[in-house]
């Protein structure tokens, strides 16, 4: 949780700097997790390395706390969510495609997936890859999901016409498992013409 400097420290009568006071300087450590608890609590322990001070030796030596351990209360600046690259691509049938990239935001405890598909009734986009898996390992590496139009030889009466790429999410870990995305919006320019050939 903390990274602690100095890690030791030297009292000498020699130097007579016995009772001059010591700062301890405290880094709480960035663990990219969620913590349940928040802020958590890390202890920091304290203990007489050697001395040739009889009265410095355990069990005579007392902290002024009276465990020798100090509490530091951590707040935890992580927090659950999926980054979506994009909230609309455009994508032209027979033609263009587009694609954008998701990402969590913290480190998950187990596997997240997450499953995309077009939110229309009759299928107007083709999402590849239809699923993403997240793990403690690539969790902060970007994924791409690229879309294409489908050709659907109609002349849509509105061009260009849009469907919403919805995203649902599982996992076992619990704060990540039915986690809402927002939706990406898909505009679908039509590339069919209302022609009549004559033979």
């Amino acid at each position: 949780f903390l990274a602690i400097s100095p890690a030791s420290m030297a009292f000498t009568a020699a130097d007579g700097d016995w009772n001059s006071p010591r700062a301890v300087h405290l880094l709480p450590l960035h663990d990219n997790i969620v913590n349940a608890t928040n802020p958590h609590v890390g202890n920091i322990n304290h203990s007489v390395a050697s001395t040739t001070d009889p009265n410095y030796q355990l069990p005579l030596i007392t902290f002024s706390g009276g465990s020798g351990n100090v509490a530091v209360n951590i707040a935890d600046i992580d927090h659950i969510g999926v980054t979506l690259s994009k909230n609309a691509i455009n994508v032209t049938e027979n033609g263009s495609s587009d694609s954008y990239t998701v990402v969590l935001t913290s480190k998950p405890s187990n596997d997240v997936q997450l499953y995309l598909q077009d939110a229309s009734a009759s299928a107007q986009i083709s999402i590849s890859p239809s699923s993403l898996t997240f793990n403690s390992t690539n969790w902060d590496t970007p994924q791409t999901v690229t879309i294409d139009a489908i050709h659907d030889f109609i002349k849509n009466p509105i061009n260009p016409r849009s469907t919403a790429i919805n995203t649902t999410v599982s996992s076992g870990d619990t704060a990540y498992n039915a986690y809402l995305v927002p939706d990406v919006t898909a505009n679908i320019t039509d590339s069919d013409t209302s022609t009549l050939l004559l033979y």
